[in-house]
């Protein structure tokens, strides 16, 4: 048992000794001494139960083990830990010096509290228990008091083959994320060679692998680039990769609808909402997307006055109904493209700069075919080396079989 738990027991067997003799009948000036004394118990017992930690008991369960001195070199305690690894007693060390010890390798073929109480630095070593032969880490370090002067000097010894099993498992871990990752790498090619789109092009093959990647995820996605560089194909790509593939995908050309139709269109209405309203209502389109993914075509196009309505929507995933005053809530993927230049767009005004950085999680730049440069290009050009040519320009007869022996063979045939 601890100091401390001697300590509570010796308290609890007196309180129960002061309860008795109040009980046996005490005088006016007895009660009021008492009186005081419970309040003064009542307050010891809150430090004492509440506040007091015993700290002998949680070190001696610590994995480390703990050598402490005083600053004068005595052996003041050790904790079970220490006992274990050791295979001394306590009573073998508490109260003997840490210098004599250190002279006489009684514990250590290589101590440190000698060099800790005269450096009063931290320091490591790797030193061996004598008595059980085991190879031990020993991290040394000072404790002071307020005035700066040395109190006591404190080693933390861990068997060494708990750190190489960490080690081990460290390495273990270290080569399954490699295997993971070489996996995913692979998927991701196999993914991307078994995918749709046919590209030669390395800024393609960028861009096909960052949607496949971004795909099964519900990060909204803005895809820039000209007119005709295959913006509607890649988002074809991502719904198909995605966990919402099989649920409603729509796409919205917001260059094709006019600005006075386009709140109705996104949002729908209620029942004569306006002059000319159908009397049902209509169901707008990111009611009729919910669960599944919006393409928004040409959202450079879009006024700012319906951008700042679809902020609001991005931001809360709700819609209101024109007429209607009940929020809609609506779980729609985003995925917007333009062949604007939105940060063009943000200088003068006729784009939102909040909008722009809410569609902008994941980027896809498509470059257009004119900058593509096809993947082994040189590869290819290199067939048309060393090709006979005579002074007039080479016939089909005689420039076809050239390439097609190279091709074959690997090797040119040399012009004579």
């Amino acid at each position: 048992m601890s100091q401390h738990g001697r300590f509570e027991q010796d308290y609890l067997r007196m309180k129960v000794q002061i309860d008795k003799l109040k009980a046996s009948g005490l005088s006016e000036e007895q009660r009021t001494i008492f009186s005081k004394l419970d309040k003064m118990i009542q307050h010891f017992e809150h430090h004492l139960f509440t506040e007091y930690i015993d700290f002998e008991e949680i070190c001696d369960n610590l994995p480390d083990a703990i050598y402490v001195a005083s600053s004068d070199g005595t052996t003041i305690y050790v904790n079970d830990t220490y006992t274990k690894l050791s295979g001394i007693t306590k009573a073998e060390v508490i109260g003997e010096n840490v210098h004599q010890i250190n002279r006489e390798k009684k514990l250590y073929t290589n101590g440190i509290l000698p060099t800790i109480l005269k450096y009063q630095k931290r320091s490591e070593i790797i030193g061996v228990m004598k008595k059980t032969n085991t190879t031990v880490h020993i991290s040394g370090f000072p404790i002071f008091n307020d005035k700066h002067e040395l109190k006591y000097a404190v080693a933390c010894d861990r068997d060494i083959q708990q750190l190489e099993t960490v080690k081990d498992q460290l390495i273990q871990l270290k080569s399954a994320i490699e295997k993971k990752e070489n996996e995913n790498s692979y998927l991701r090619t196999q993914q991307i060679q078994q995918s749709e789109v046919i590209f030669k092009s390395d800024q393609m093959y960028q861009a096909v692998s960052t949607a496949l990647a971004v795909a099964p995820t519900d990060a909204t996605v803005l895809i820039t680039g000209e007119s005709g560089t295959g913006k509607e194909v890649i988002t074809n790509q991502i719904y198909q990769a995605s966990k919402r593939f099989g649920k409603p995908f729509l796409k919205v050309n917001c260059a094709a609808i006019p600005d006075t139709l386009m709140e109705s269109e996104l949002f729908g209405y209620e029942p004569g909402a306006f002059t000319g309203a159908s009397k049902s209502g209509k169901t707008g389109i990111f009611e009729l997307a919910n669960g599944g993914t919006l393409m928004l075509d040409e959202i450079g196009e879009m006024s700012v006055q319906m951008q700042t309505k679809l902020l609001r929507v991005l931001q809360n995933h709700e819609i209101t109904k024109i007429g209607g005053h009940k929020a809609i809530p609506v779980d729609v993927r985003i995925i917007a493209a333009t062949n604007k230049n939105l940060l063009q767009c943000i200088e003068e005004h006729t784009f939102r700069e909040d909008l722009y950085y809410r569609l902008n999680v994941v980027p896809i730049q498509l470059v257009p075919l004119r900058e593509r440069k096809i993947r082994y290009r040189s590869a290819f050009l290199s067939l048309f080396e060393n090709i006979p040519r005579n002074t007039t320009s080479p016939s089909r007869s005689t420039v076809m079989p050239c390439i097609f022996w190279k091709i074959t063979t690997g090797r040119a045939i040399s012009a004579n």
